[in-house]
This record gives structure tokens, sequence and C-alpha cells, in this order.
């Protein structure tokens, strides 16, 4: 699966995944058996991980608190008629009011400290199918201002999430002159496998 051409690498867009980690996001979906209908994103930003996402689901969800990068994220994806958008507070329960759907992934890029980040890892369990696994995607996981964002994680691996893959640049890239990874730009996380 190809990407759009225009679809910006991080280090044109900060607030983006790199290219790389839209490939491995692929490779991982589109390479296995995993159920792929249905994706909860949580942080929307402008869509370009949105974009991805909507290739790779049947449905996606995405929420954003601010409404301008909602208006931005539906101009980057015009013609994907798969994707809901929602404006609201991802950390309050009534922004989550209308939906009413299990997801086998949910895609963690909001607020990045172990507070708000592990509010997502259980909020993201709660959206869990009977019987099926979900799957966590995580960007930031080795930024080195963000190392809330790599501690939950961490901890939610010690509290039996399961590690998949890690995605992206690796400990060491440097995707702009003030930010040098500390470890995998993302990882995939499961809970509920059967072994």
């Amino acid at each position: 699966m190809i990407f759009n051409a225009n679809i910006p690498d991080k280090t044109v867009d900060k607030n983006t995944t790199s290219h790389k980690f839209k490939h491995d996001l692929m490779d991982f979906f589109t390479g296995s058996n995993i159920k792929i209908e249905n994706c909860l994103e949580i942080g929307t930003n402008h869509g370009w991980t949105t974009h991805i996402l909507s290739k790779l689901f049947n449905n996606v969800t995405t929420i954003d608190f601010y409404e301008n990068n909602i208006l931005e994220a539906k101009k980057n994806n015009n013609f994907e008629s798969n994707i809901t958008y929602i404006v609201g507070d991802a950390y309050t329960d009534f922004t989550y009011n209308d939906i009413h759907i299990k997801f086998d992934a949910v895609f963690i890029d909001c607020v990045h400290d172990y507070a708000h980040v592990m509010s997502d890892i259980n909020r993201a369990l709660t959206y869990k199918r009977d019987n099926a696994p979900i799957y966590l995607i995580f960007d930031d996981y080795g930024h080195p201002e963000s190392t809330g964002v790599k501690d939950a994680i961490d901890d939610a691996i010690k509290g039996g999430l399961c590690v998949e893959r890690y995605i992206g640049e690796s400990a060491g890239y440097s995707y702009n002159k003030e930010t040098t990874l500390i470890d995998h730009e993302g990882i995939i996380l499961s809970y509920g496998k059967e072994n």
C-alpha cells in the first residue's frame, strides 16, 4: 500500500509521524490476519495519520480538542468517506457519548504526560471487543521531552499489555535540530490475544 505523496514527513511537520512510522503501521496491519474493521484515534491534529488509518480500517473515529485541527483534517482527507470526526475533550466522558461501537485498534497521540496517556490506555481498553484482541498504537514513545509517554507505556506493559512491534524511526534519529529520539518513535501493543 502506498500513501498520498503529499503527506508530510516528520522532518517537515514535527506534529505528524514519520513516513517510516506510517509505512511500518501499514505493514503491521496489512501483513497479518488481524481484524481491522474499526479504529479510534485520540488526537487528530491535521489528519495525516488519520489518512493512513482510513486506508487500513473500514471505519475511523477521530477526536481532537481543537475545531481548527478537525477542519484541517477534513480538508486533508476530503476524499475519504469512512472517517467520523469529533471535536471534544478526549478526557471527558461526554465526548464519547455518541460512540456505540467497539474498536480493533486505538491510535493514541494526545496529551503527552503520564496521567493522560494512562487515561487514554484505560479508556481504549473499554472499547475492546469481547473475545478479540485490541491493538494500541502510540506515537512519541522515544520523544526526549515527552518521557511521560514512555513511562506510561512501559508501566502498561508491566501491567499486562504485550509489545507487538516498534515502529517508526529508531533511537538516535533527529527529525529537527532540537529533537533526537531516545527510543523508537512509536510502538504497537496488544491486549487480549490468545497465546
